[in-house]
C-alpha cells in the first residue's frame, strides 16, 4: 500500500482514542489560554483543530500497539520491513518499505470495527 490518506490517519488515530478538539488552558491573567495538545492560543486560534500526531514509530508504539495483543516490526535495513498486528482473532502481517507505514497498515487492519 501507499501512504495513508489524511481520512485513513483520522480515522486510526481515532480509534486509539485521540481526538482533534482543542484543550485550553489559561496561561495568565489577561483572558489568554493555550491548548495543552498542540500550543494554540485562544481567543484566535490559526486552526480549528488539533493536528493529529505523525506517523512514526513512537507515536505508533505509544497510542496504537498498546491496544493490540501483538504488534512488533522486524526491520531490514534497505529492504522491505514487516509488521505483525493481533488483536483477538485478527491478526495481519503487513510489509512495507518504511516499518512505521507497515506498522500502521497491519495495526489499522486488525483495529478496523
Amino acid at each position: 500500500m501507499n501512504e495513508p490518506t489524511e481520512w485513513q490517519v483520522k480515522e486510526l488515530w481515532e480509534w486509539c482514542g485521540l481526538n482533534s478538539k482543542h484543550e485550553f488552558v489559561p496561561i495568565g491573567f489577561d483572558g489568554m489560554k493555550e491548548c495543552k495538545k498542540c500550543g494554540e492560543m485562544y481567543p484566535n486560534p490559526v486552526r480549528s483543530h488539533c493536528p493529529y500526531p505523525g506517523i512514526d514509530l513512537n507515536n505508533l508504539f505509544k497510542y496504537a500497539v498498546p491496544l493490540l495483543d501483538r504488534g512488533e516490526v522486524q526491520v531490514y535495513p534497505g529492504k522491505v520491513s514487516y509488521a505483525i498486528a493481533q488483536k483477538g482473532d485478527k491478526y495481519c502481517v503487513h510489509s512495507h518499505k518504511d516499518p512505521a507505514l507497515a506498522l500502521f497498515w497491519a495495526a489499522r487492519e486488525v483495529l478496523h470495527e
